[in-house]
């Protein structure tokens, strides 16, 4: 989190931390102690979610479908071929695919709150 909080800085230097909005998913490892002492320090918002719904989760819906579409059947002779291969296919990501993964995010929440927080499969 440290690096991506890095990145972040440099992209929007003049931006202050606690105008940083994180989402996850509330999976244990991202509610670790370590994970919230560093958010809590930082002053970083945390957007609520509800625990179990990959449905609403961005990576779930969007990222990791995507990315093993690109990657599918693919062998790697090493770690460092893979995480090549991971990082060209997040690359070929347009802008065009980010903003439709936030209005269907915006949509899915939308609908997990008007119908109370009911589980969608698919949406």
């Amino acid at each position: 989190m440290p690096q991506v909080i890095e990145k972040w800085s440099i992209l929007h230097p003049k931006a202050y931390l606690t105008s940083l909005q994180w989402h996850h998913d509330n999976a244990s490892a991202h509610k670790a102690a370590l994970t919230m002492d560093f958010i809590a320090e930082n002053g970083i918002k945390l957007i609520p979610h509800p625990a179990y719904s990959p449905d609403l989760a961005p990576c779930d819906f969007f990222l990791f479908p995507k990315l093993k579409k690109k990657i599918k059947g693919v062998h790697f002779n090493s770690a460092e071929e893979a995480r090549l291969a991971y990082n060209e296919a997040l690359q070929d990501l347009t802008k065009e695919d980010w903003e439709n993964c936030f209005e269907s995010w915006y949509r899915r929440m939308d609908l997990c709150i008007q119908s109370s927080g009911i589980y969608f499969e698919k949406l």
